[in-house]
């Protein structure tokens, strides 16, 4: 690749673009959405019990117990990505029927 082009105010504005679209694409992972389980993932040797404890305050239940001390809550209100930066804890959403133990395949 020559370096000449690859410099031009057009590459970089697409290479930024780019970057973009996929912090976004990141980003959307951790939202949750209705019918999504939530793992909490502490960030820190600190346990996630006080992050637990908000959360089921808010409505959360408690669908598993994972490695390294992380926990699958179903329910989790909105915001729970958040706050659980803030408290150390990284939280991650995805299907509930990986973590319920149902076939999600049809078949």
């Amino acid at each position: 690749m020559n370096r000449a082009t690859d410099r031009t105010p057009g590459r970089r504005v697409l290479r930024w673009q780019a970057g973009a679209f996929a912090a976004l694409i990141g980003f959307t992972m951790l939202v949750p959405r209705d019918g999504s389980a939530t793992v909490l993932i502490p960030l820190s040797r600190d346990p996630v019990t006080s992050r637990i404890g908000a959360e089921i305050a808010r409505g959360a239940n408690i669908a598993g117990i994972g490695p390294g001390g992380s926990v699958v809550l179903v329910n989790a209100a909105e915001g729970v990505t958040l706050r659980a930066l803030q408290g150390g804890v990284l939280a991650l959403n995805f299907p509930k029927e990986i973590c319920s133990g149902k076939s999600i395949t049809n078949g």
